[in-house]
């Protein structure tokens, strides 16, 4: 049963992503014909935010660090810290220095690579 209105499905969403209405139709759709979660994300108009993205970001940036600064904070080599701002997998010991780091959780860091993941395998 469709409760949203035809009225909701024309209205845009402020911040530039699909409206609600268009990704429940969407996925909807990718459900019945059995999508891969994947497919799911991209269909729906999502991007998943690699784990090094998200740290530049989110966490970085904001606060003027360089990639040396976070990675004598985490007890890491530079070159690691870079390898993730550079698209590099994060790995459980990276999550868990993130995780550290940054306050937020281990598996936190685990699920943004596995979305970028399976996005990443429905493109390939």
């Amino acid at each position: 049963m469709d409760t949203i209105s035809a009225e909701t499905r024309r209205v845009p969403s402020r911040h530039g992503f699909p409206s609600p209405a268009r990704v429940l139709s969407k996925l909807r759709g990718l459900f019945v014909r059995r999508a891969s979660p994947g497919e799911a994300l991209l269909a729906a108009g999502i991007r998943p935010v690699p784990p090094g993205e998200f740290l530049q970001e989110h966490i970085l940036a904001p606060r003027r660090l360089t990639a040396a600064a976070a990675a004598g904070a985490m007890g890491l080599e530079t070159a690691a810290v870079e390898r993730v701002l550079q698209g590099g997998r994060v790995g459980q010991e990276m999550a868990e220095s993130l995780a550290k780091f940054t306050g937020m959780s281990a598996g936190f860091w685990l699920n943004l690579q596995a979305s970028a993941d399976l996005v990443a395998r429905v493109r390939a």
